[in-house]
């Protein structure tokens, strides 16, 4: 099982208006169920510590507090559930802890080659410079002559080879690219924009004996790539993998 859970856990003070500014350090835990943990929906018992605090509630329902040591239940639906955990000190400062569970019916706990992400827009737009990062131009011409030639054919005429043509990509240039993800079902949606490309393609060959080479230099203000990002598992590690991509 690879379970992958976006955990919020936010410790911070909260005040009313009337109540002092000054900073609080007081613990507070929630360790059971623990931060993004899988556990059956329904009734969940709660267990934490709170050190120099009173009146414990979990999403507002008050919890026993015994000592350091806090306990209650709550009632879990299938899904994300995030519990707010607040705590008050002797100078009337409230204390609160933000963590969130995913609940629901996952029988043995083992599920084959699954995993779930959950990310939002800034996420999103963080990876997507990350990716911008490593689309360099001089690692990509480093990689070309791997992938040469490009084009190789030859054409007969009267039972013998009268051309023969071919081409490779000698050089790539293209400004700094933009990346765009969007979420969709099941997929993320890619754009990449590569500004100002020009290509240059070292063409060479023959004809009827004659040997000719030369180079064609190739100029577009915008070259734009789309396609679906799947993201899965594969013998227990995270696989990706660009569906129906388009220039």
């Amino acid at each position: 099982m690879l379970p992958v859970a976006l955990l919020l856990a936010v410790v911070g003070c909260k005040k009313d208006a009337a109540e002092a500014t000054t900073d609080v350090g007081q613990d507070l835990v929630l360790f059971e169920p623990g931060p993004g943990e899988m556990v059956p929906s329904g009734e969940t018992a709660l267990r934490g510590s709170a050190y120099g605090l009173h009146d414990i509630a979990v999403n507002g329902a008050p919890m026993a507090l015994d000592g350091n040591l806090w306990t209650g239940t709550v009632d879990l639906p299938r899904g994300i559930t995030t519990f707010e955990v607040t705590g008050r000190n002797d100078q009337g400062d409230q204390v609160y802890l933000r963590q969130s569970v995913l609940a629901g019916d996952f029988g043995d706990g083992k599920i084959a080659q699954a995993v779930a992400i959950r990310a939002n827009r800034g996420a999103l737009d963080a990876a997507a410079d990350l990716v911008t990062g490593l689309l360099s131009v001089d690692d990509i011409n480093a990689l070309l002559p791997s992938l040469n030639p490009v084009y190789e054919d030859s054409y007969g005429a009267f039972g013998i080879d009268a051309v023969s043509i071919a081409a490779d990509i000698g050089s790539v240039w293209f400004d700094p690219p933009s990346i765009t993800l969007d979420p969709g079902a099941g997929a993320v949606d890619v754009r990449v924009v590569l500004p100002n490309v020009r290509v240059d393609v070292p063409v060479r060959g023959d004809v009827i004996g004659i040997d000719f080479d030369t180079n064609v230099l190739l100029e577009v203000d915008d070259a734009v790539v789309t396609g679906l990002l799947e993201v899965g598992a594969e013998d227990g590690a995270l696989k990706a993998t660009l569906v129906a991509p388009d220039i």
